[in-house]
């Protein structure tokens, strides 16, 4: 049997079945190096990845998240945004380089790719209430740019950036991925990597981890 918990944490393991959410991060294999994505992985850090709260969704050149490294990263942002009237909104991710814009679990907007500043925008019609946010940014190398807004019945059709009193943050539970994705605390299944899941029965009486693979 191999855990993977709290308890019994293994950083090599990049616990993640591939999905909708995170097959372009989450795909290195324990003692390898690969592609992830057009980014070379060559090195590997254990312990909780670096999160802040941020409510303004816009980076420029001269504008920067301290720590964070000038090149060869990728950044996501997760979230609820708030839709007090139902209609057609229209969304857009202006980046440098590449982004993906994923509404309650769905590709809305593949913007994705090492480019020079581009803008992709994409129509939705959306139900009153809170809609799961999920946002990826890539950066490779050169210039640094993003931007997120979005208009319609709420913005009064001007284009906007969501506001911190419309943005909410979500438990990872309640977006739209199959299983845990393999943060500090979770525990992931693909059986073709050597990861494992947790079996529950209704009434709770089982609860086991299986290796899929002899790794």
């Amino acid at each position: 049997f191999v855990e993977n918990t709290p308890e019994s944490h293994d950083p090599d393991l990049c616990a993640a079945p591939p999905n909708a959410l995170n097959r372009d991060w989450c795909k290195l294999l324990a003692g390898n190096r690969e592609e992830v994505n057009g980014l070379t992985v060559t090195g590997k850090w254990g312990g909780v990845s670096k999160s802040w709260v941020d409510t303004d969704l816009t980076i420029f050149n001269n504008r920067w998240y301290e720590d964070l490294p000038g090149e060869s990263f990728k950044l996501s942002f997760r979230g609820a945004l708030q839709i007090s009237s139902p209609g057609e909104y229209d969304f857009f991710l202006v980046s440098d380089d590449g982004s993906y814009l994923y509404l309650d679990g769905a590709l809305a907007i593949d913007n994705g790719g090492w480019h020079a500043k581009k803008e992709v925008g994409t129509t939705v019609t959306l139900s009153s209430g809170k809609h799961d946010l999920f946002i990826t940014f890539e950066q490779g190398g050169g210039g640094k740019h993003f931007e997120f807004w979005y208009n319609g019945i709420d913005t009064n059709g001007e284009n906007k950036k969501p506001t911190a009193d419309i943005l909410f943050t979500v438990l990872p539970s309640t977006m739209s991925c199959p299983v845990a994705c393999g943060s500090w605390g979770e525990v992931a299944s693909e059986p073709n990597y050597g990861h494992q899941f947790p079996l529950d029965e209704k009434d709770g009486s089982l609860a086991r981890l299986f290796s899929m693979v002899d790794n």
